[in-house]
């Protein structure tokens, strides 16, 4: 996060800092921009905590951690989209938060279990995916309440679903949403039966599986918070 946050601000940096300024005149640009927008203090707060996040996490700190967790999911919605709905503003950014924290939850999770369980050959497998179905359930529902909410607030007509950018990058993404679904199912029907009879094989695949599209998820979103929504495409 603070690797990928560095980048970010060089991007901003970049995209808006006069290339003829002086070196003083661009240093006091990276001072205003960070310190006196409220992009700047968004991204000051998220690297803080992820700095914090590390510390704790370094040091099995677990209720601490899991607090700074839940700040490092409120802050993408004070700085994108949730900040301009007018009318619901406050459940729009709480739905935010929830929205980050369960795509955290269920592809964080699944990428640890991936890493550490399934594809060594894990002996406790068996425990471990019981154990993280309810936690994919949940995230996945968390997912499809508050996805809806948001293309309810952000979309807002039928007809900006497939006439605006934002609307078939959405749906793009629900697609890809429902294809990691669809794994998830497949994982907790058929996979996780066979590998109570200790075969592990299609459980590693559909993981696999599972993860390359949830990265695919992930992009689309990033496409998505930097795409501008249908009214203010449209100037209405």
């Amino acid at each position: 996060m603070i690797l990928g946050a560095t980048v970010r601000a060089w991007d901003q940096y970049a995209s808006l800092v006069d290339p003829t300024g002086t070196m003083d005149e661009k240093r006091a640009f990276v001072g205003a921009m960070l310190l006196h927008t409220e992009w700047g203090r968004i991204w000051i707060a998220q690297v803080v905590l992820a700095a914090a996040a590390w510390w704790s996490f370094a040091r099995r700190a677990w209720p601490v951690t899991l607090v700074l967790a839940a700040g490092l999911a409120l802050t993408p919605s004070l700085a994108g989209h949730a900040m301009g709905d007018q009318s619901h503003r406050i459940v729009t950014i709480a739905a935010d938060a929830l929205h980050v924290a369960a795509a955290s939850t269920w592809l964080g999770t699944l990428f640890v279990f991936a890493l550490v369980v399934i594809l060594p050959r894990h002996e406790g497998a068996l425990a471990c995916v019981r154990a993280f179905s309810p936690v994919a359930l949940i995230s996945a529902s968390t997912l499809a309440i508050t996805g809806l909410w948001a293309s309810y607030v952000h979309v807002g007509t039928w007809s900006a679903v497939l006439g605006s950018t934002y609307g078939r990058t959405l749906c793009i993404k629900l697609a890809l949403v429902a294809a990691v679904a669809g794994v998830g199912a497949y994982n907790w029907r058929w996979a996780t039966p066979r590998l109570a009879g200790g075969e592990q094989h299609a459980l590693r695949n559909s993981a696999r599986a599972e993860l390359l599209l949830g990265a695919l998820v992930l992009l689309a979103t990033a496409i998505l918070v930097a795409t501008p929504l249908p009214g203010e495409m449209t100037g209405m």
